[in-house]
């Protein structure tokens, strides 16, 4: 069973307790609309709303149908005042299904007996005790149902928006669709729920009633309901007087059959409705406790979140002092980390002067002894070096002597040279002009050999004296072959000679050079390597005088620096101690902002993974398309090609069957002597193959440009979009590795400005020892 929206007037069902027995009849009776029925009273004819049980704690709203007469009597009886709308009060809310049962079999034992046959179909209005009752005028059995079930209007005002229903769900119960709601106002068509098929209709006691008659009825003056008290009604009273067949029950037997009938079937309906209501007060026990819980779990959240708001207070106020507080040990950190940092720094080049020094001294005293063994062994080597310069100047003198003979035998063969080439020359120009005699006597062969033809063609009388002179003709020409080739054959052994002489020469006179240039270079290699080492005995004697007065100043200062090393030997040793608590608190600060980064890190780099995922599919996707596309296009511009392709050669093997029959008529026309017409033919069919042929080439050649074009383009596509990836590759190493690349940097312009202060004490210790140097030389001065 479905419930109706809450602007419908035909019933409702609530969702709280009032399912249990709503009316102490409900368990014997189904709830299916029945029309309006109108009402005698004042203005003889009133709309009357469907039955509303009122109760405390309920909105159900029931149209009642097939109800005992009994049940009615007391109903009615219960109504106060006039019956102008009949509204029932409910007077058994408080009682179970048992005692509904009870009172319904007590009704069935005297029913029948309690019938007034005789009084069934008056229509004359009765005063009982001088009393005048209103009397209901009624167009129909309870019992019929109406199954058009037309649309009704709301005559009851809308309360507000009603609470959701529950959902019975039985299979004997059907579902019952309402329209939707179209239109708001209070007066809004709404369409009834559908009817309930409860029995079959050819042996139910309920038959088919029209609205045709009732109208009939109604306007020919005739009225359906018995004249008498509301209290006299009883059960399976008539609705209105017809003269019809099926309203005329005097058969006692087929009243007891239709009465037993409907009281079967409502037990059925009791047991459903007992069924439904059992499951209903499950339902609602359930939702009461649900909601029970629901409340509770709702003061609780609100309790726990009003006590994390204030933890999460409290958590932020303590999380501002303790940033407040790292703020404040971080400047305190910085400040002796620098004020270590540059007495570390002070002490390490304390230590680096000190080694420096001593190294220098070491270094001199080193460099003076060495220096004397050099001198002695410098004195020797420029004694010996003396007598190879002596030596080396006479050689120097024969070697000019002999590069002056080479000099005289180079200009003889250079005039040999061009005696022989001059002659060469000569040799040259003879054998060209035996060329071109030979080039003529050819000439003349191929031209004689033309005459042969012609002549063997106009006769054959002839042929004695021309095949003479074509002897002599060929036996000139072998004599000038033979003297062409001796010709040559002297010419290349002459000039094999003369190269030979002359490569030889040449020769000769390089390596004579040579010699002398080395002896040059020798002789002046050894002249400066005197002077070199005259030069360096003279510096060495300088550094050594001036090594011994730095080797002096260097102990005083080794002195000094010690005394230096032992203060700050002392210094540091307190500094590290007050660095090693600072640093203890700085790293447990440290560790937990690092793990506070980290967590921001990974957040921040998911999401850039996920946002480059989402691109990098939609690119491929995109790219997927077009390849897919591209392919298609090639597909069609390939099978217009193949086409092209396949026509081409259909027409060649066309064209080479063609020409093949021409050949064979050619050769059959050379028989028959028609030489000319198949000559002509023949070329013009030539001239189409070759025009064929270039078409071809060409149609060849405009599909593989197109298709070099259709790939470049691709490859093109292919690239910028590989270079688009790649370069969103880099941004997202570049952002990846930007925090190390700081870092390093950092670390780089540190180190800078170390080598820097390094630089300038340098630069400074410098000026102090030429200070010192100047002051020992005017002190020996």
């Amino acid at each position: 069973m479905r419930s109706s929206s809450p602007k419908t007037n035909n019933f409702e069902m609530s969702d709280e307790r009032g399912m249990e027995d709503p009316v102490g009849g409900l368990s014997s009776m189904p709830t299916t609309p029945v029309q309006k029925t109108p009402i005698r009273g004042s203005n003889n004819e009133e709309a009357v709303t469907s039955v509303v049980l009122m109760r405390s704690a309920t909105r159900l709203k029931v149209h009642p149908h097939g109800l005992s007469a009994k049940k009615k009597l007391e109903e009615c009886e219960s109504v106060q005042g006039s019956l102008e709308v009949p509204v029932v009060v409910e007077q058994w809310t408080d009682r179970s299904l048992d005692c509904v049962r009870r009172s319904e079999e007590e009704g069935k034992q005297n029913a029948l007996e309690r019938i007034d046959i005789n009084r069934m179909f008056s229509t004359s209005q009765e005063n009982v005790e001088g009393v005048e009752e209103p009397m209901i005028r009624m167009n129909r059995s309870p019992l019929r149902l109406d199954m058009s079930s037309p649309i009704k209007t709301n005559t009851i005002d809308d309360e507000g928006p009603q609470p959701k229903r529950l959902k019975l769900e039985l299979e004997c119960v059907p579902s019952l669709p309402q329209p939707d709601d179209e239109k708001d106002g209070a007066n809004e068509l709404v369409g009834s729920p559908e009817v309930i098929e409860m029995i079959d209709t050819k042996s139910s006691p309920m038959r088919e009633f029209s609205h045709a008659e009732c109208e009939e009825h109604r306007n020919e003056g005739f009225d359906g309901t018995p004249r008498r008290r509301i209290s006299s009604l009883h059960t399976l009273t008539p609705i209105r007087k017809n003269t019809d067949e099926i309203y005329n029950l005097s058969d006692g037997a087929e009243l007891g059959e239709g009465y037993h009938m409907i009281t079967s079937r409502n037990e059925e309906l009791a047991k459903q409705v007992h069924v439904l209501n059992q499951k209903l007060n499950k339902m609602m026990t359930s939702c009461d406790v649900a909601f029970f819980h629901y409340k509770k779990m709702k003061a609780d959240y609100e309790t726990l979140s009003v006590d994390c708001e204030q933890k999460l207070n409290k958590s932020y106020e303590e999380v501002l002092a303790l940033i407040k507080e790292r703020d404040r040990f971080k400047e305190r950190a910085y400040k002796l980390k620098t004020r270590i940092d540059e007495s570390t720094d002070e002490f390490h080049m304390l230590k680096q002067n000190q080694s420096i020094l001593q190294g220098k001294y070491e270094t001199l005293i080193n460099e003076s002894e060495t220096s004397k063994q050099r001198e002695t062994e410098l004195g020797v080597e420029c004694s010996s070096l003396k007598g190879e310069v002596a030596r080396c100047s006479k050689e120097r003198q024969l070697l000019d002597e002999e590069l002056k003979n080479v000099s005289t035998q180079l200009h003889d063969v250079t005039t040999r040279n061009t005696m022989l080439e001059d002659h060469n020359e000569k040799l040259r120009e003879e054998i060209s002009d035996l060329k071109e005699r030979l080039t003529t006597k050819n000439g003349e062969l191929e031209r004689l050999q033309k005459q042969l033809d012609e002549t063997i063609s106009a006769g054959k009388g002839a042929n004695d004296e021309v095949l003479a002179e074509l002897n002599e003709v060929i036996a000139q020409r072998a004599n000038l072959e033979a003297e062409l080739e001796a010709l040559r054959v002297a010419s290349e052994a002459d000039g094999n000679k003369l190269r030979d002489q002359l490569h030889e020469a040449v020769t000769r006179s390089n390596l004579m050079v040579l010699e002398v240039q080395e002896l040059k270079d020798h002789s002046d290699g050894l002249q400066a390597g005197l002077n070199a080492r005259v030069s360096e005995i003279e510096q060495m004697s300088k550094k050594i005088e001036e090594l011994n007065d730095d080797a002096e100043i260097g102990k005083a200062e080794i002195k000094e620096l010690q005394e230096d090393k032992l203060e700050l030997e002392r210094t540091n040793a307190c500094l590290e101690s007050s660095i090693a608590e600072l640093e203890d608190s700085v790293r447990n600060w440290q560790a937990k902002y690092h793990e506070q980064e980290e967590k921001d890190k990974i957040s921040l780099e998911l999401e850039s993974i996920q946002l480059k995922n989402n691109n990098i599919e939609a690119e491929h996707l995109a790219e997927l398309e077009q390849l897919h596309s591209n392919l298609s296009s090639l597909q069609d511009a390939l099978k217009e090609n193949s086409d092209v392709i396949t026509d081409l050669k259909n027409l060649n093997e066309k064209l080479r069957e063609d020409n093949k029959a021409f050949e064979k008529k050619y050769q059959e026309a050379l028989k028959n002597e028609s030489r000319e017409s198949d000559l002509r033919l023949v070329e013009a069919l030539k001239k189409e193959v070759i025009a064929w042929k270039e078409k071809y080439q060409l149609k060849e050649q405009e599909s593989n440009k197109s298709l070099k074009l259709l790939a470049e383009d691709l490859y093109i596509q292919y690239s910028s979009k590989h270079e688009q990836k790649v370069k969103l590759l880099k941004k997202g190493y570049e952002t990846k590795f930007q925090s190390k690349l700081d870092k390093i940097t950092l670390q780089n312009e540190g180190l800078t400005q170390e080598i820097d202060l390094l630089k300038n004490q340098l630069a400074s210790e410098r000026k102090e020892k030429q200070k010192l140097l100047e002051v020992l030389e005017s002190r020996k001065s």
